[in-house]
């Protein structure tokens, strides 16, 4: 109870809650990541009202609407129309993060990590019962395919595409994070078989290319032979 009182006393903290939760409830439909818009959103207002706070252009305003953009250019090549459109319009509420975060106090390094790991526990959970649903059902039908791509995210009528997308930028973050601890390279092991087993040629192949440049430029060429770098690229 004092560590929610603690969040929920410090602004900052509660931004980065509510930002968090609404990330990791898109899967789940507009119902559920509707009412926590909402309530970021009045939050946000009465945040505004009370500090007289004055919103100021961020560049960060514009990754959600990238990413929206991303799932927009699936339709190019999706093999289910039906549920690719089903998906832009759950995520189509990625439209409102910019104006939310044009109306928020800048979002401290802290509280962004804050966001991350919300989100990334988030999309575990998620692979979890993918995982789980997808092996009863190839339990009962000896079907591999369900094992696989769209069938793998069936459970909430997803799209793999979406998924894997979702996967990898909690990838990308658990890669940058420092330092990292069995907890962390564990969920990196665990979202890369995910990437693997969700079949999208074009997300794995980002993957790979983020860890070798990450290794070779970011941390140095020796990084690329550790472990934790060369083990997930090694399961993708």
């Amino acid at each position: 109870m004092s560590a929610i009182r603690s969040i929920l006393s410090d602004s900052g903290k509660t931004y980065a809650l509510l930002i968090g939760l609404f990330l990791s409830l898109l899967f789940l439909g507009t119902a559920f990541s509707s009412i926590t818009l909402a309530v970021l959103s009045t939050y946000s207002a009465w945040q505004i009202i009370r500090n007289k706070h004055v919103p100021g252009f961020e560049w960060s305003m514009l990754l959600p609407i990238l990413l929206y953009g991303i799932y927009v250019t699936s339709i190019i090549w999706t093999i289910n129309p039906e549920l690719t459109h089903r998906g832009l319009g759950r995520t189509f509420t990625l439209f409102f993060i910019p104006l939310l975060i044009w109306a928020m106090p800048k979002i401290t390094k802290s509280n962004r990590n804050f966001i991350f790991e919300i989100f990334t526990n988030a999309n575990c959970i998620y692979a979890l019962v993918f995982l789980s649903t997808s092996l009863i059902t190839y339990i009962k039908t000896g079907s591999l395919s369900a094992l696989t791509y769209h069938d793998l995210v069936d459970v909430l009528e997803l799209n793999a595409i979406y998924v894997s997308v979702y996967f990898l930028i909690s990838l990308i973050f658990l890669l940058n994070k420092k330092p990292k601890d069995r907890w962390d390279i564990f969920r990196m092991l665990f979202l890369s078989g995910m990437l693997l087993l969700l079949s999208s040629k074009m997300i794995i192949t980002g993957a790979i290319l983020i860890f070798i440049i990450h290794a070779v430029f970011l941390s140095g060429i020796k990084e690329i032979f550790k472990p934790r770098v060369l083990i997930p690229i090694g399961v993708i």
